[in-house]
């Protein structure tokens, strides 16, 4: 038996997978202790490849960026255009300007209500990248994995384990890559069936010819109701690797706890971590963004919840691997901490053992709110909060959102995601560091 086995939880899909889709944080929170936001339906899980929110046409959302050298970074998101289909975005920064990828491949198509999404990137080179995500049309769904060769981006053949019947789904979360011929993705499969649905970890792995699942632990275990799912995946070595999520079970009663596995370079397996959300009814920890340095230098980074329905909060949450164990980090918390605050961090990297970022938000726009950026920075002694811009304001139903940072060197990082002033369009927010402070590029 699992180690989580008897544990009591709900699976509530990644969060920032959420609120790229439109939907609030706060209602998802609540929807956790089976609370619902005045004039906010709750939210219900949702098969991995379904469809977001529709998008006003001309919204533009970045999800992911990674760079190979300061003039050569690939950022990549969704788009909805004038005809309401949601396309793959990829642009480029080539040191001077960021441009839109020419020929992207969209896998469901180009009609109305086609949908074709790209939530992670990751290159071993400037002529070797790797764009990953899932499509869906009224016809099939399914996962993406786009390549690059230094002059297109194409289409690859992934494994779907997850299958194509009713409630059937896979979902492609993250990836990473030691060179040219060893990547890693995980993310997640099973069915949605309200009485025997079940989700499993996913990890596939590349050989530098073809994608191939990879068994791997699944801490709730793997009988009906059983969730197991990972959202990031970082590798200090092709023998060291760190797979991270969240596991627990489906029941009328809601509790996600961190998971966190490891690779050897033969096998997975579990490790322990802190789930500083604790195992009451109504609390949820999890796990968003890796990032290494060394072997003996990780941090992950995510939010956790409240104990109780009197406690509706969402926490930054900050782990540091030493080595030798997980262990949890003392973070600001800017929203603040009372019943209805929301802090998550979704992204963290970091350039040197004394040099990170984390990104996320903090705030709802339900009940007429805002939400807002969130940057902290590690120095090598503590999180602190810092300044960025915030292009979406903070009026009611204005939103900024910070889904991702990389860096190329201390002095030279990368932000992105979207902002919105109310009703508007959502577009793309790219910020740039340099070394003084955040600004818009």
């Amino acid at each position: 038996m699992t180690r989580l086995a008897n544990a009591v939880t709900a699976r509530v899909r990644n969060n920032s997978r959420q609120r790229r889709c439109g939907v609030t944080l706060l209602s998802a929170a609540l929807t956790l202790v089976g609370l619902a936001v005045a004039g906010t339906p709750a939210v219900a899980s949702t098969p991995g490849n379904a469809r977001p929110a529709t998008l006003i046409p001309g919204s533009d959302r970045l999800s992911s960026v990674y760079c190979t050298a300061s003039t050569d970074c690939w950022a990549v998101g969704v788009r909805e255009s004038q005809a309401s289909a949601l396309l793959n975005q990829i642009v480029h920064w080539n040191g001077q300007k960021w441009t839109a990828a020419a020929a992207v491949p969209n896998p469901a198509g180009t009609k109305m209500g086609d949908f074709s999404e790209l939530v992670a990137v990751r290159c071993t080179s400037a002529s070797n990248c790797w764009a990953i995500g899932s499509y869906d049309n009224p016809t099939s769904s399914g996962v993406q994995a786009l390549h690059w060769n230094g002059k297109k981006w194409g289409q690859t053949s992934t494994p779907m384990p997850g299958g194509t019947g009713l409630g059937d789904f896979t979902d492609l979360n993250d990836v990473a890559c030691t060179s040219a011929s060893s990547c890693w993705i995980v993310g997640d499969y099973g069915n949605d069936g309200l009485s025997s649905g079940k989700t499993l970890n996913l990890a596939l792995h590349w050989n530098g010819k073809k994608w191939f699942k990879v068994t791997i632990p699944n801490p709730a275990g793997t009988k009906a109701s059983d969730v197991n799912f990972l959202d990031t995946i970082r590798c200090a070595s092709p023998k060291d690797c760190w797979a991270a999520g969240s596991a627990g079970i489906e029941s009328s009663v809601s509790i996600q706890v961190n998971e966190m596995l490891h690779w050897n370079g033969s096998k997975w397996s579990e490790a322990d971590v802190p789930s500083p959300g604790g195992i009451l009814p109504g609390s949820t920890s999890s796990i968003d963004s890796l990032s290494c340095t060394s072997a003996s230098n990780c941090w992950a980074v995510g939010s956790y919840g409240g104990e109780s329905i009197s406690s509706v909060e969402l926490l930054n949450d900050a782990l540091h691997w030493n080595g030798h164990q997980w262990s949890q980090a003392t973070t600001p918390n800017p929203d603040g901490t009372a019943v209805g605050d929301l802090n998550e961090l979704v992204s963290v990297n970091c350039s040197a053992a004394t040099n990170c970022w984390a990104v996320g938000s903090i705030g709802s726009t339900s009940g007429g709110g805002a939400q807002t950026g969130e940057v902290l920075h590690w120095k090598g002694t503590k999180w602190t909060q810092a300044k960025a811009p915030n292009p979406g304001g903070t009026g009611s139903g204005d939103e900024t959102s910070l889904d991702s940072v990389r860096c190329v060197s201390q002095k030279d990082c990368w932000m992105v995601g979207y902002s919105k002033n109310g009703n508007d369009p959502d577009l793309n927010l790219i910020l740039h560091w340099n070394s003084v402070k955040w600004s818009a590029s």
